[in-house]
């Protein structure tokens, strides 16, 4: 059976079904991860959040040099 064929035939069945498979298999997973994974995590959390900050920061400067470049004409 062609793809559209079955959109056709089993209409929003289809997406419900993949998705209720999807959800299945997600909460079957469980892993242990070593503690210095955890810290590591903490860590690049720390410098992204540092990064994110220094790019609004960037960001910010930017924007009031063209505002104000913008006003003086």
């Amino acid at each position: 059976m062609k793809p559209f064929n079955a959109i056709k035939r089993f209409g929003a069945k289809v997406p419900a079904a993949v998705g209720t498979g999807l959800l299945l298999i997600g909460t079957s997973v469980h892993a242990a991860l070593p503690a210095s994974l955890a810290t590591d995590v903490a860590s690049a959390k720390e410098d992204i959040g540092d990064a994110g900050g220094l790019a609004i920061g960037i960001l910010l400067a930017l924007l009031l040099f063209v505002w104000l470049r913008r006003v003086m004409k």
